[in-house]
């Protein structure tokens, strides 16, 4: 199993396993955080299949779910990107 373009783990689960709860098992086999984005190359093992139909239905219709994006970091704005003292001024 590998990881594709703009997908996280649970994008993967649901491809793989038919649900987001697969990914607690995806995550486990490669000792990995289910918030982390997945290491690109191949993945241990295969998840739990826990919905059968979806699984064979995104299969069968080739689909792969990627719900990730990629922000490059001089795009990000806000506060919560700032820091005190660089480029966050307190008056």
């Amino acid at each position: 199993m590998e990881s594709k373009d703009n997908q996280s783990l649970f994008d993967m689960a649901v491809e793989h396993g038919g649900s987001v709860e697969a990914a607690y098992s995806i995550a486990v086999k490669n000792n990995i955080s289910v918030s982390a984005p997945p290491p690109s190359g191949r993945l241990k093992g295969s998840p739990r299949i826990i919905n059968k139909d979806i699984a064979n239905k995104l299969k069968k219709a080739g689909a792969v779910p990627a719900t990730g994006s990629v922000v490059e970091k001089s795009s990000r704005r806000g506060i919560g990107n700032m820091a005190v003292g660089k480029n966050f001024k307190v008056s």
